[in-house]
């Protein structure tokens, strides 16, 4: 093992891609001296907090690698096969890269939608699971079978939101990718996870994303009815706006 000298340059990491069952995944890193250096400040959480929320997430995550999924829930998806094969290759390239016993999938604890993915993470490779929600799901019959009950956490927050934050309004979906150098994954979704998306975007967290995804077209067309003029595909919103300006270097679209 080698380490850096005090006020050398933090080297520059550059990640070369191959193909793993057609999607992309990281094989080797070339690393290489910055040509000039830089004072940064962390944007990261303090990590000597008193918030017992934060304490009890890294309790149970334990060293493990986080793996945080976002997308719609109860509009699920127009194409269920598809967000399947999406979160296989995800958690296939996790493996490869972490190895299984290293992993933690994290969601929002209930079972439709995007919360597939704590079955395909139980029954085919058997990793550990942990589900954050607003205390307003608990006794709920959604939440997943695949999210290990000792896991979940519930976190009290006002009555018209689903969203999970500290008292200072940031995700704590987000504290546990940006404080355990974790990935964040958004397959589409609604407003709560187009706020915690550009919340991980400014702190620099490791996002993999598919915003074009389209929720349940019979689901949308009723929750458009109670929700007039409300945009509920927003991250497909952002992507179409913004995409010519570019995400950022922590960004990578991937389907």
């Amino acid at each position: 093992m080698s380490f850096l000298k005090k006020n050398q340059p933090n080297p520059k990491i550059t990640l070369t891609p191959t193909e793993l069952k057609g999607d992309l995944m990281f094989s080797s890193v070339n690393v290489s001296a910055p040509s000039s250096v830089s004072t940064v400040t962390s944007t990261l959480p303090d990590t000597t907090n008193t918030d017992a929320i934060k304490n009890q997430l890294d309790t149970i995550l334990a060293g493990r690698h986080p793996l945080v999924f976002g997308g719609f829930s109860g509009l699920e998806y127009a194409d269920p096969a598809a967000l399947e094969q999406w979160l296989d290759r995800v958690l296939q390239q996790a493996i490869v890269k972490h190895g299984a016993h290293n992993l933690m999938v994290v969601a929002g604890v209930t079972s439709n939608g995007i919360g597939d993915v704590y079955r395909l993470a139980k029954e085919r490779y058997g990793l550990e699971t942990m589900g954050l929600v607003s205390d307003k799901a608990s006794g709920s019959n959604d939440i997943s079978p695949y999210c290990t009950k000792e896991n979940i956490v519930y976190v009290s927050g006002p009555k018209d939101s689903w969203e999970v934050k500290d008292s200072a309004g940031c995700s704590y979906m987000v504290y546990v990718a940006a404080q355990h150098q974790g990935d964040f994954y958004l397959y589409g979704g609604g407003q709560v996870a187009h706020n915690e998306f550009l919340e991980a975007q400014a702190l620099g967290v490791k996002i993999g994303w598919n915003p074009l995804v389209e929720p349940d077209p019979e689901k949308l067309a009723k929750s458009q009815v109670s929700r007039p003029g409300q945009d509920l595909t927003p991250m497909k919103s952002y992507y179409e706006q913004h995409r010519h300006q570019g995400f950022g270097d922590n960004v990578t679209f991937i389907h």
